[in-house]
């Protein structure tokens, strides 16, 4: 009974330890596999093309620590850093893989101008554009208009623009129609708006597009002054509800001047916005 017992006990012994081989080499094998450089690159392209470039940036640093000549990997991931808002990161890392801006091969080069323009490093951009000659002419002409127009330089950008007018690029064709919509440069004067409020109240907002503000101004002013005109009228100057009214009405009548210098800024503001807005639009389709 007792040997019975022992030699139940080995056997059981004898086949949890070849489980135990088993599973470990399958699960060596597997996670062997799964994290080798070429599966990993399949893998961060699948997150890449899936939008997720938070974690395609992950995978990608982590192959391109481990292999420095794999250049699809690298500009993916300055890629993926400029999908993700990054552009002080794409910057950086595109700097690190060139040793200087002259040599930063196509492809990077379209990236790297990217992500100064969209960083706001205007200067930089056009410093870049005029030093690196590794862009197709069509692909130059773009960042330099792109670049003027992010520094809400029309004129420059219109500039460029005609000199290259033979180059049929429809990205470019998109940037003319933007410049030649003149909506976007009908901006409003904020010293006529308090000249036309200070005429009739609330005429300055009307003209700047707040007209509901404009008939609160008017009526607002245009009630007080009108209750201190009865006052006064009824027990003249020692009239406390005038002059209680007619301070009301000064306050209305001046906040009313500001208001409308206000809404003519709002106004030129908000055109401003829409038409960056237009140019962004480009700019990210641009690819």
């Amino acid at each position: 009974m007792i040997l019975q017992e022992i030699s139940g006990m080995r056997l059981f012994t004898s086949y949890f330890i070849v489980q135990y081989f088993i599973f470990h080499s399958i699960s060596s094998v597997n996670a062997q596999d799964l994290f080798n450089l070429q599966n990993s690159r399949k893998f961060a392209y699948y997150l890449y093309l899936s939008g997720d470039f938070e974690l395609a940036i992950k995978e990608y640093e982590r192959i391109v620590f481990f292999d420095s000549t794999d250049f699809e990997s690298r500009l993916n991931l300055v890629q993926s850093y400029r999908h993700t808002g990054d552009y002080g990161r794409a910057i950086i890392r595109t700097r690190q893989f060139f040793n200087s801006s002259r040599n930063i091969s196509y492809g990077f080069s379209n990236e790297y101008c990217k992500s100064l323009i969209l960083n706001n490093s205007l200067s930089e951009s056009r410093k870049f554009l005029s030093l690196n000659d590794n862009f197709t002419n069509e692909d130059k002409i773009f960042y330099l208009v792109s670049t003027e127009l992010f520094d809400e330089d029309y004129e420059k950008a219109r500039e460029i623009i005609n000199i290259n007018q033979d180059m049929g690029n429809p990205y470019i064709d998109r940037y003319i129609s933007i410049l030649d919509n003149k909506m976007y440069f009908k901006y409003k004067s904020p010293a006529f708006s308090v000249a036309l409020s200070s005429i009739i109240p609330g005429a300055g907002k009307v003209y700047s597009g707040a007209w509901k503000d404009g008939i609160v101004s008017f009526f607002f002013v245009a009630t007080s002054a009108f209750q201190s005109y009865r006052g006064f009228e009824k027990n003249g100057v020692k009239s406390a509800y005038g002059w209680v009214f007619g301070g009301l009405a000064t306050g209305f009548y001046l906040g009313n001047l500001f208001g409308s210098a206000k809404a003519a800024h709002k106004y030129n503001s908000n055109l401003k916005h829409n038409l960056k807005h237009k140019i962004e639009e480009i700019f990210y389709s641009y690819e």
